[in-house]
């Protein structure tokens, strides 16, 4: 399981990890947006934090990503939820239902 948890473009100049967690073994991103505190409902409009590897992979598709606040129990969900036997669904942009942000204790 891989974590990108969005701060700005620091991560631009580390691809390798990400194009390894991707391309290579298939595993899972969870996107964990620190700026957020409720839920995340459009994540294109988040693209300004991913990496340039990322973004490639989410706007072709080759990404599977779940889009989530950086809060407790969203991250231990998703932790516990996806996998590469088990990915996020979305194509790259996989968010939340209400019901699962309800659960979280999360508004939004």
């Amino acid at each position: 399981m891989a974590f990108a948890a969005a701060r700005g473009s620091s991560w631009n100049t580390r691809p390798f990890e990400i194009e390894q967690a991707i391309d290579a073994y298939k595993i899972p991103i969870i996107a964990a947006y620190t700026v957020y505190e409720t839920a995340i409902r459009n994540p294109k409009a988040l693209s300004n934090y991913w990496p340039n590897a990322l973004k490639m992979r989410i706007n072709n598709e080759t990404a599977n990503v779940i889009h989530v606040p950086f809060k407790k129990e969203a991250l231990k969900d998703a932790i516990s939820q996806f996998s590469h036997d088990s990915p996020p669904t979305g194509e790259g942009l996989g968010i939340y239902s209400d019901d699962a942000y309800n659960a979280f204790g999360i508004e939004g």
